[in-house]
């Protein structure tokens, strides 16, 4: 959201152009991950160069939210999470512009949705993604299973010739991987 555009597709392309003109720099100066880190703070988030960063980044989910977990203890962020200071944790996250975003705001929705509620589930949140990608819209991709993702479960069990259950389970898992 800091004026670059849309996001998408294209901003790989931007990228790419950048790394053309300066690697490092370009690097540095784009954000990686779940957590959004930038890439000039590559040591906070424990690494010791960008390109270990980056390469370590697009490995994996795992690695991105270690990174992350990293990056918020190096900057003491941590602290603020556990008093829920939802402000003061997304203007250092973020930025002084953090409001206008609703950071603080999402911080705590997110927080009292999850705190009190059912928490995510991997292979669901896995099953969403892959069925979006094949193009069976699961209504969001939250890893929890609503009616939307049951249904385009089903819809894609019955296009791939599987036993219609609208469960989640290893079978449809390799399916929609393969």
């Amino acid at each position: 959201m800091g004026g670059y555009g849309p996001s998408g597709a294209h901003q790989y392309d931007r990228l790419a152009v950048a790394i053309q003109l300066d690697r490092a720099a370009a690097l540095q100066s784009a954000s990686w991950g779940l957590g959004q880190i930038l890439g000039k703070n590559f040591k906070q988030a424990g690494f010791d160069d960008v390109e270990t960063m980056v390469s370590t980044m697009v490995s994996g989910e795992d690695e991105q939210l270690l990174a992350m977990a990293k990056s918020i203890n190096t900057n003491n962020l941590d602290q603020l999470l556990r008093t829920h200071d939802w402000s003061g944790f997304a203007e250092r996250y973020n930025g002084p512009d953090y409001a206008a975003h609703n950071y603080d705001g999402l911080l705590n929705h997110f927080y009292q949705q999850y705190s009190s509620g059912k928490l995510p589930d991997l292979s669901v949140r896995a099953a969403q993604i892959l069925l979006t990608y094949k193009g069976f819209s699961p209504g969001g991709i939250n890893g929890l299973l609503g009616a939307g993702t049951v249904s385009a479960v089903k819809s894609y069990q019955l296009s791939a010739g599987i036993q219609v259950t609208g469960l989640i389970d290893d079978q449809l898992l390799e399916s929609l991987a393969s």
